[in-house]
């Protein structure tokens, strides 16, 4: 059942990521404070990891949610509200 967590939390954020880029492309309705507070948690956490030596794939899954962050926080939003106007 653990095994089958992480793999559902991997892939939690694909979702709304491809709907901003292919369906919607438009980013309003997500607050950034939000985005960038989710960004900076997982951040830590990535951190607190690397800090604390744990096992491998614990790493990984961090760095993943630190990835997928940033690609809603920095790529879409700013893409879609800032730069491509």
């Amino acid at each position: 059942m653990g095994i089958c967590s992480i793999f559902c939390w991997l892939a939690a954020q694909i979702p709304q990521i491809l709907k901003n880029y292919y369906r919607l492309q438009d980013t309003s309705r997500l607050s950034i404070y939000f985005l960038v507070q989710w960004y900076v948690g997982d951040s830590m956490n990535l951190i607190g990891a690397m800090l604390t030596r744990p096992a491998t794939w614990q790493i990984i899954l961090e760095v993943n949610y630190a990835t997928a962050d940033l690609t809603l926080v920095l790529w879409q939003y700013v893409w879609h509200t800032h730069w491509r106007q």
